[in-house]
């Protein structure tokens, strides 16, 4: 991406951030941790500059961190040890030093991966859409044929906004009409 980074934006659980590229130390008289190098997120990280955006799409462990220089770099697999206790990489404890015996990881693992190069931010890019057509691909059944009142070429609900995404369609348990979502 070429220009000057201006925008971090991130999915949360809840909904869409807008994040600081780094967190500063506060002073070590008034905070004892050390600061993050990692954040959470949900689905996407976005980095959005005077030419456009480019957005980190995942199915896998929801952690990313942002380098200095502005690279995206995600956390593929998390095992560790223990959790708490003092070690090398922070200057206090965090807590009583807890085994954690099953959090190795052991087996196989997947995630899934996607870049998407966009213009303007995550929301004139499309990135909800892209997210979501991403994680949830469109799956169709194949239904009989049957007669109806509509002509084959109209349907019985239209969409023609960007703004709104259809999830589901079920006919009730009473076999009238349909509930979607």
């Amino acid at each position: 991406m070429d220009g000057t980074m201006h925008g971090l934006t991130v999915e949360s659980q809840f909904c869409v951030l807008e994040r600081l590229h780094s967190h500063p130390q506060p002073p070590a008289e008034h905070w004892l941790e050390d600061e993050p190098d990692t954040f959470p997120q949900q689905r996407f990280v976005d980095l959005a500059g005077d030419d456009g955006g480019l957005t980190l799409l995942n199915e896998g462990l929801p952690e990313y961190a942002i380098t200095a220089q502005g690279e995206i770099t995600v956390t593929l697999l998390r095992a560790v040890g223990r959790l708490g206790g003092k070690s090398s990489a922070i200057r206090y404890a965090s807590g009583p030093e807890l085994p954690t015996p099953g959090a190795q990881c052991p087996g196989w693992s997947s995630a899934r991966y996607a870049l998407y190069l966009h213009g303007g931010d995550w929301r004139t890019g499309g990135v909800l859409r892209e997210v979501e057509e991403f994680q949830l691909p469109c799956r169709t059944i194949i239904g009989t044929g049957h007669s109806g009142t509509l002509p084959p070429d109209y349907g019985f609900i239209a969409i023609d906004t960007d703004d709104l995404a259809w999830s589901a369609l079920k006919q009730t348990e009473e076999g009238g009409a349909a509930n979607y979502a």
